[in-house]
């Protein structure tokens, strides 16, 4: 397969090496979050064919080493002429010799050290860390669990796609508070292909009482879909999954800077990116949902309320004629992020049905 940018003028062979065209949402992403920072160094860790590399290199004013063992990917010949230094290290030796404004782990499967990627960004650098494949959320049986315990440090009580974020976002966290840093989440992305998990977040270096703020504010567990201080642990009666991230899923006002950024650069136009964002804001923009933990699935609520899943939009309204909150989630088009208990949702799936069935 022979790919070419749509962005800029840049063509790399993307035959050589694994690659997914339809990450190029999380390519501009990416660029537009390392374009809050002051510029510098930019350390692309698992540089596969070069793909974010380039982006990086022709989309913002920067230097960039773009890291990949395999010397047959076509990353040098991708790079060249690009103000791109190539390495051929094991990315986490890499990681933990380098200091960088910006430093993009975007790995496969949970294959790399969260820890030694943040310990990389400098004071106030972006930190970007992906991790892939089902047992990211908790799927794939006692196995996926075992994988995710040992290289998150956490477990799901259920598979959860939110799950997944909140726990690589989690484990971001504590690995900066354990320096006496802080992490703050900038934005959280899931994308279906793969399932791929994305999460970026900004490092405030010797920030301890912040970092101790932070950690204790919103690194705990989830019961269900009810967070979990660490001292009622004994008091949990459902699903327990954790430890993980709490908190927002995104920064309002990072996504409102990227908005203008994407928009200034003529990447906005209806397409995905624009979709992306669009959701995105829509999760944060009501501050009364910060502290949800999870996204309730309609199709769930329906399955319990034994009726037909309700229209999403319809849906909120309902609850916010009933006084709840209730906002879209870019995780899954039949999802609502909601103040209202799952209980008071599914009486309320049941009367919208016997009300539109009697109107019918």
């Amino acid at each position: 397969m022979f790919f070419v940018f749509a962005l800029e003028f840049a063509s790399i062979d993307t035959s050589r090496a694994f690659f997914r065209a339809e990450s190029r949402v999380s390519r501009d992403l990416a660029v537009l979050t390392a374009n809050r920072t002051s510029g510098g160094l930019v350390v692309d860790a698992f540089s596969g064919t070069g793909a974010r590399a380039v982006r990086y290199a022709t989309d913002l004013d920067c230097r960039v080493v773009a890291n990949e063992p395999n010397l047959d990917s076509g990353l040098f010949e991708n790079v060249r002429g690009l103000r791109v230094e190539t390495r051929h290290e094991d990315a986490t030796e890499l990681l933990r010799s380098i200091k960088a404004d910006v430093v993009d782990a975007d790995s496969f499967g949970l294959s790399f050290d969260v820890g030694a990627a943040v310990a990389a960004a400098n004071d106030r650098g972006i930190v970007l860390l992906a991790t892939t494949g089902a047992a990211a959320a908790g799927a794939g049986g006692p196995a996926g669990r075992r994988a995710m315990l040992a290289r998150l440090g956490a477990t799901a009580g259920t598979p959860h796609n939110e799950i997944g974020l909140r726990i690589l976002a989690g484990r971001a966290v504590a690995s900066a508070a354990q320096a006496g840093d802080a992490l703050v989440p900038l934005w959280c992305l899931y994308s279906p292909h793969g399932p791929v998990f994305r999460v970026a977040g900004r490092v405030f270096r010797r920030r301890k009482s912040a970092a101790r703020d932070l950690f204790h504010r919103y690194y705990r567990f989830v019961d269900d879909a009810r967070p979990l201080d660490w001292d009622s642990l004994g008091a949990a009666s459902g699903n327990v999954s954790g430890p993980l991230w709490t908190g927002p899923l995104h920064d309002r006002d990072t996504l409102a800077d990227m908005t203008w950024d994407a928009r200034d650069r003529g990447w906005l136009g209806g397409g995905v990116l624009e979709k992306t964002l669009t959701l995105m804001s829509a999760e944060v923009k009501d501050p009364a949902l910060d502290a949800v933990p999870l996204a309730f699935s309609l199709d769930h609520v329906a399955r319990l309320a034994g009726v037909r899943t309700p229209p999403r939009d319809d849906f909120a309204r309902a609850l916010q004629t009933r006084g709840f909150r209730a906002a879209p989630t870019h995780l899954d088009r039949k999802a609502l992020r909601t103040t209202a208990p799952l209980d008071a949702c599914v009486r309320l799936a049941s009367e919208c049905y016997r009300s539109s069935s009697s109107s019918a």
